[in-house]
């Protein structure tokens, strides 16, 4: 039945059942009615009458009455006509006990949806990485023909500058920052179209590539220039409750309650004066008010302290690696192993945060969310200069399967090593290493284009003997160089009566590798036990940073800013009187490779 849009509210009520002594036949209205209240509507006080029909009409004051009355315990459907131009709603009016003609209505509900538009298209908003891409789909409605044609900013399938969409409805994002406008238009009808707005973030500002020398480098995208990472690592540490009631002193950065952005934004501004471009950050996942929510996924407030950092960070000119000892130990991202044949050793501890299935798929989970959440709050994901999927990558020998001398074990590549077999067991380590690093950079990118990824490792023990009796075990190169890590994170401490800086860099095994990625040493430092004087302790910084310029190295970052927190203690940039800052601040010493 078609009623004619009004000027004022009027709700159009065609009976389907028919009450005691009513009837919806010709003539006028009977004169006996029912009445009731309905809130959030206003109206003419009409009562309408269309071929016959009885009509519900909505007065002043929100008031109705029914012009015969309604059966008992039935539904009704009516329309709302608003405004000219607006849609309809569909309403639905639910009769009480005990209705009656001429008697007071006990329990009346109207429930008014609104009617889907002609073309819907989900999600109607949505926020990219630049090159990230979004599915849509369209609905159509009030046709038998759901077929659409998808624009672009008007235009059909768009284009490089607005972005590109299938006919599938795939929209897959330019490589710049900016707004764009989905449209999906009825072929049926095509003055029928459903829109969605988007914004692209802008790109990760640095990116990789091979220098005039022929080895790999950073560079500053939108310049064009050689980057070199030089800055510091900014930790907090507190001490916290983990979810088992447990106490424990760890990162707590951007924890719940403890994040300073205060204190932060002091320090970014003192960093960018002394003209530092990078810092490096701890995420925690171990405590209460950790990264993990309980409820499922990532804490919500965690990661607007983690999106509020990255923004002081970009306004100061500072680029942030994310890093991380483990994955949370709350939200969803346990890890589990499938259960290996009975003769096979148990992968375990660290071991299994590697070699298992569930280690890898709960890994991918937790970064994908992670860069999911920081380009849902808009959060500037362009300053990021990469993000670590290990602050320290190793295998720990005490655990199984490395504690086993025999058994074969197949790991999440799917394929199988034998334990008996000293080659077989490197073989496996290394395979571990490329795949668990190909698989999560496959993560982030699938949803962050531009991004780089990095893993960060300490030093090897071998050739030269180095942290004896550690179980600890890892080998760098050549498996990091033939994964798809974009840049290699080595940690490498200046401590007298260990390893020379030559040394390192013989155990890391990275000579003849530097053509593959960028090396930056993501941490190096002094202890205060080692260095009584904070004058020793800048030239020893200062000499070890020099003595790694003929390996190439692309970026230095100290431990640590400014942590008195620590035990043992190190000496920081912002320590004492100054001498280390004096060392290794690019406004002081531009070239971190002259004295």
């Amino acid at each position: 039945m078609h009623v004619p849009r009004l000027s004022a509210l009027v709700v159009a009520f065609g009976l389907s059942l028919v009450g005691c002594g009513g009837g919806g036949g010709g003539g006028p209205p009977p004169t006996h009615s029912v009445g009731g209240t309905v809130s959030g509507l206003s109206g003419s006080g009409l009562v309408l009458a269309d071929n016959g029909s009885d009509h519900l009409a909505i007065t002043g004051n929100g008031s109705f009455t029914f012009p015969t009355p309604l059966a008992n315990g039935a539904t009704y459907d009516v329309s709302v006509f608003e405004q000219p131009g607006t849609p309809a709603q569909t309403c639905t009016v639910t009769g009480g006990t005990g209705i009656v003609a001429n008697a007071a209505v006990t329990s009346v509900s109207v429930v008014c949806l609104t009617p889907p538009p002609p073309v819907a298209i989900s999600p109607a908003s949505v926020n990219l990485a630049a090159g990230g891409s979004q599915q849509f789909d369209a609905t159509v409605n009030g046709t038998s023909s759901t077929a659409v044609t998808w624009e672009v900013n008007g235009i059909a399938g768009g284009n490089a500058a607005t972005g590109t969409i299938s006919a599938a409805g795939l929209y897959t994002a330019p490589v710049v920052a900016g707004t764009a406008v989905v449209s999906a238009l009825s072929n049926a009808n095509p003055t029928d179209s459903g829109q969605a707005q988007i914004v692209v973030l802008a790109p990760h500002g640095i990116g990789v590539r091979t220098g005039t020398d022929g080895l790999a480098e950073l560079y500053d995208r939108a310049r064009g220039n050689t980057f070199t990472a030089r800055g510091n690592n900014y930790i907090r540490l507190a001490t916290q409750t983990d979810f088992g009631g447990n106490t424990t002193f760890y990162h707590s950065t951007f924890n719940v309650g403890l994040y300073d952005a205060a204190r932060t934004e002091s320090a970014l501004a003192l960093m960018q004066s002394r003209a530092f471009n990078t810092v490096r950050v701890f995420l925690n996942g171990c405590c209460v008010g950790s990264i993990g929510d309980p409820a499922g996924g990532l804490s919500a407030a965690y990661m607007a302290n983690v999106a509020d950092f990255l923004s002081r960070a970009q306004k100061h000119g500072i680029y942030v690696i994310f890093t991380e000892d483990w994955l949370p130990s709350t939200g969803g991202y346990d890890v589990t192993c499938s259960t290996p044949p009975p003769s096979a050793p148990q992968i375990q501890d660290v071991n299994a945060f590697n070699l298992c299935d569930g280690g890898i798929a709960a890994a991918q989970r937790f970064h994908r969310d992670f860069v999911q959440s920081l380009i849902a709050q808009q959060a500037p994901i362009g300053a990021i200069l990469a993000y670590e999927l290990r602050n320290e990558y190793y295998y720990d020998s005490a655990y199984g399967p490395l504690n086993a001398t025999s058994g074969l074990v197949t790991t999440a590549n799917g394929l199988t090593y034998d334990m008996s077999d000293a080659a077989s067991r490197q073989k496996m380590m290394d395979d571990g290493l490329i795949y668990l690093t190909n698989q999560l950079r496959a993560a982030i990118v699938a949803v962050d284009p531009t991004a780089l990824v990095t893993v960060g490792f300490f030093w090897p023990q071998a050739p030269n003997p180095t942290r004896i009796g550690d179980t600890r075990v890892i080998s760098v190169y050549p498996a990091i160089a033939d994964s798809t890590a974009d840049l290699v994170d080595i940690h490498g401490y200046p401590i007298p009566g260990d390893l020379t800086i030559d040394q390192l860099m013989q155990n890391y095994g990275l000579v003849g590798l530097q053509q593959a990625k960028p090396v930056v040493m993501g941490e190096f430092g002094a202890f205060q036990n080692s260095y009584a004087l904070i004058g020793d302790a800048a030239a020893a910084l200062k000499a070890w940073q020099i003595g790694g310029c003929p390996y190439h190295l692309k970026g230095w970052l100290l431990w640590t800013w400014d942590t008195a927190e620590q035990s043992p203690g190190l000496w920081t940039d912002q320590s004492g009187d100054g001498s280390i800052d004096l060392a290794l601040a690019p406004a002081a010493r531009p070239d971190p490779c002259s004295p």
